[in-house]
C-alpha cells in the first residue's frame, strides 16, 4: 500500500513537471524519495555549528545552545567557546561555582535533617 502510494506521488510529480514516460528514466521521484527514506531509517543527521549554538542564544534557547557548545568543545575549545558556554549557564542558573555551592548546602542540609531525626529519637 505505501508503494501505491509512492507511485501516485510520483506520478502527480511528473504530470505537474510536465515529465511523460520517455522522461521518466532522467526524472522519477520515486528514487529519490525512496534514497531519503533509506537515509532517514539510518542516520538522524545533527547540525552542530557554532553558528546554531549562537542562534539558539539569541532566541532565549540557552539550554539548546549550551548542548551545542559542550559537544563543539569536545572536539575543539577556544576561549571565546568557553565564553559561550559560561554565558549559557549563567542564563540558565547553572554557573558551576552555583552548582558547587547548591551541591554543599544540599549536603548540609541532609546532614543536618538526619541529626535532628536522631535527636528526637
Amino acid at each position: 500500500e505505501e508503494d501505491e502510494g509512492e507511485e501516485e506521488f510520483s506520478a502527480q510529480v511528473n504530470a505537474v513537471l510536465g515529465a511523460d514516460d520517455e522522461d521518466e528514466e532522467i526524472f522519477s521521484v520515486a528514487p529519490v524519495s525512496s534514497a531519503f527514506k533509506n537515509l532517514a531509517e539510518n542516520q538522524s543527521p545533527e547540525i552542530t555549528t557554532e553558528t546554531l549554538g549562537d542562534l539558539y542564544f539569541s532566541q532565549g534557547q540557552y539550554s539548546h545552545s549550551l548542548k551545542i557548545f559542550e559537544k563543539i568543545s569536545r572536539v575543539r575549545t577556544s576561549p571565546e567557546l568557553e565564553k559561550k558556554m559560561k554565558a549559557c549557564r549563567i542564563r540558565l542558573g547553572v554557573d558551576p561555582q552555583s552548582q558547587i555551592r547548591k551541591k554543599k548546602i544540599q549536603a548540609l542540609r541532609g546532614i543536618l535533617h538526619k541529626l535532628q531525626e536522631s535527636e528526637k529519637n
